[in-house]
């Protein structure tokens, strides 16, 4: 137990007849005695029973002890008010009976002393509590409130006990549709239910409305029976305020925002979140975090939390959008994780931007195939089987249709060039190196000998698709292979390419050779 269970007994007699007589019936260490003709404060004080034997006046009595008064019964005088006494014993009384009483005495008092220490347990529990906390009986009427509660509506634990909501919370009871208590529905809801059920719940008090989240209880005594409730109240109005804050920065900012919790549930979603992942509100309110993370965006939460930021590509209906996402983890003041703020940049145009440079730089603005400073970059992050083969090709009399019929003729041809190539070498890559000169590098698995046929027959085809057009009648190609293993210098490769191919024209043009340093 937490309370002392010493049984202080204080007798107030001009004799001591009796304190000799409760020692020998009553054997008990946590019991002691005090005989006294008249008691001080600090006697009546530390006194659990006091036992008079003589008259006494009611305003001495001690009202926190059992008050026990025993007289003669031919002393008994019906005339006198003993009513303050907490029981009258007329002496003398048989032993027996006198340790029954005595002993049903102890207990009535050990159980006053355990009645008062759960009171003290309740009240300092309560009253320790930020939140507002009541007890209602099943009218509405507050039973017992919290300092919390006295503090919200400025008044008194004892003016509100006992009162309803209206006058508690000095509101007009016209305002409401009658009764003296509000809150009726929920509390009816509660009773209904039988269980506990949170609510938020605006109340109109003189200072305005104030928005509480409540948690409302029923109370059954021991048999089962519905006493009334019990409430304990937060007042978020200024967290509410603060969220209304956060939700108009959240909702005006241009870019994809979601807060979900450390469960994974949706806390905020701005509408921008919505128009680029084309969902509605019943798709985001029932969205679980981490299967939109692996589902929608591809990405698992290690690849979020070892990024500050992750590049993604959807597709939806044809339509391309590049994100930039970021995820954020909203920690207590603890350092503990409770939730996540992530944010998706929509850079499609950006991106767009960005591949159009690279484009540009990268790639030849007539044919659209890369260029010499592409072809140096990416030319030794090929897949190179066994060799390496460039094949040089170069357009014979193309200076002459230039001449003759004009530049555009000579684009036209450079331009259909390159769409041969491309569908000739689609694995390969293929540059324009400048005028009317290209190249192929083409990975070889045995030597270059497999690929001599396949040169031979584009040059015969190139000759006869330029044939079908007018201005490019006179047009052949030429070509002209170099080759080596995987360790090769890429501008001594390109020149014994080149010089292959000046052999190819030197032959009488429209034909390949193959780069033999002994020629």
């Amino acid at each position: 137990m937490f309370f002392n269970t010493c049984i202080h007994v204080l007798i107030v007699s001009h004799n001591n007849k009796y304190e000799s007589l409760f020692k020998e019936i009553v054997c008990s260490q946590e019991t002691t005695f005090l005989t006294t003709i008249m008691p001080n404060s600090e006697q009546l004080k530390q006194a659990s029973i006091v036992l008079y034997d003589i008259p006494y006046q009611k305003e001495l009595i001690n009202n926190h002890a059992f008050n026990l008064c025993m007289i003669e019964q031919n002393e008994y005088d019906s005339e006198v008010d003993y009513s303050f006494y907490d029981d009258l014993w007329l002496m003398p009384m048989d032993d027996a009976l006198l340790k029954f009483h005595f002993k049903k005495i102890v207990e009535r008092v050990i159980e006053r002393k355990r009645s008062e220490i759960h009171d003290i347990y309740l009240n300092t529990l309560i009253n320790s509590v930020p939140d507002l906390i009541w007890f209602k009986d099943l009218r509405g009427a507050h039973l017992k409130v919290n300092d919390a509660f006295g503090k919200a509506v400025g008044k008194t634990k004892q003016q509100c006990e006992g009162r309803g909501h209206y006058y508690i919370w000095d509101l007009d009871p016209d305002e409401y549709a009658d009764g003296e208590y509000v809150c009726l529905e929920t509390e009816e809801e509660v009773i209904k239910a039988g269980k506990t059920c949170l609510f938020d719940e605006k109340v109109k008090s003189k200072h305005g409305l104030r928005q509480f989240k409540t948690y409302k209880s029923p109370l059954y005594d021991y048999q089962g029976t519905m006493l009334g409730t019990v409430g304990i109240a937060k007042d978020v109005t200024d967290l509410d305020n603060i969220g209304r804050e956060l939700e108009v920065v959240l909702s005006s900012v241009p870019f994809a925002s979601l807060i979900v919790d450390d469960h994974d549930k949706l806390v905020y979603a701005n509408q921008v979140f919505y128009n680029i992942f084309s969902l509605d509100e019943n798709d985001v309110s029932s969205l679980d975090y981490q299967d939109f993370c692996e589902n929608t965006l591809k990405l698992t939460q290690e690849q979020l939390e070892n990024n500050k930021e992750v590049i993604v590509t959807l597709s939806n209906g044809g339509v391309v959008k590049h994100l930039n996402v970021q995820q954020q983890s909203i920690m207590d003041i603890f350092g503990n994780h409770f939730g996540y703020f992530l944010i998706c940049i929509d850079i499609t145009r950006e991106k767009e931007l960005q591949d159009k440079i690279l484009l540009n730089a990268n790639t030849d603005f007539l044919t659209g195939l890369y260029n010499r400073r592409y072809f140096y970059k990416q030319v030794h992050e090929i897949n190179i089987k066994k060799y390496i083969a460039f094949v040089y090709f170069d357009l014979d009399y193309f200076k002459t249709v230039n001449d003759t019929f004009g530049h555009q003729a000579g684009d036209k041809a450079l331009q259909l060039m390159a769409d041969l190539l491309r569908d000739e070498f689609p694995e390969d890559l293929i540059v324009r190196l400048g005028g009317d000169e290209f190249l192929i590098a083409i990975s070889l698995q045995e030597s270059v000998n497999e690929i001599i046929p396949k040169i031979h027959k584009f040059i015969d085809y190139t000759k006869d698709e330029f044939y079908k057009l007018e201005h490019l009648k006179p047009l052949s190609v030429s070509a002209g292979i170099a080759y080596s293993d995987k360790d090769f210098d890429t501008d001594k490769l390109l020149l014994e390419a080149d010089k292959a191919l000046y052999q190819a024209k030197s032959l009488g043009k429209a034909t390949v050779c193959i780069y033999d340093e002994n020629k």
